[in-house]
């Protein structure tokens, strides 16, 4: 690999389609901050196993452009970040996945496993999960502050939001949450 790539101390990189045959995603040690966007649920594997040997690294995006079928699954992440990056302070993501209203312990399961000591105590990441009123379709689990240029609403529904932000009287944070959207 060459010198340069290797000391790089910040990435941004999407995955395409392009990049199915890619087996492993080789990041320098050196990272400090990350921003991965892809469109696939199924390169969450690859995403994972590459991060593992990033021990210096203190910021992570995550951006997800499509609809998946897997569940985002915060207790794989926290095991992640406990076992590989201890010096992680922030993590930022953006999930969308498929939902039905039939299996509503669905959600309640995904915001259970975002919602440990961990993720709301130890480090303040909070989360919001937009779920349209319809019998099925696509919810989106995100960090907050929403941290990403675009954000996707849903047209024509009546949306049911989870949040798991603590009950107190920080205003800076409330009237900052989507500060960054540029792109409705």
């Amino acid at each position: 690999m060459n010198k340069i790539f290797l000391e790089l101390e910040s990435i941004e990189y999407t995955i395409g389609n392009c990049h199915l045959h890619i087996k492993d995603l080789p990041w320098p040690s050196t990272l400090t901050h990350l921003s991965i966007i892809f469109d696939y649920d199924g390169y969450f594997d690859r995403i994972q196993r590459s991060l593992v040997h990033l021990s210096s690294l203190n910021s992570l995006e995550i951006y997800q452009k499509e609809k998946g079928t897997l569940l985002p699954n915060g207790q794989l992440w926290e095991n992640l970040i406990h076992s590989s990056l201890p010096l992680l302070k922030i993590f930022k993501f953006y999930f969308q996945f498929e939902y039905s209203s039939q299996l509503s312990n669905q959600i309640e399961q995904v915001i259970s496993w975002f919602s440990t000591p961990f993720y709301v105590l130890k480090n303040k990441w909070f989360i919001r999960c937009d779920i349209p009123d319809r019998y099925h379709g696509r919810a989106i689990l995100y960090s907050l502050p929403f941290s990403f240029q675009i954000y996707t609403t849903f047209q024509g529904s009546i949306i049911k939001t989870i949040l798991t932000l603590l009950d107190d009287d920080n205003n800076d944070f409330y009237t900052n949450i989507f500060s960054n959207v540029k792109k409705l």
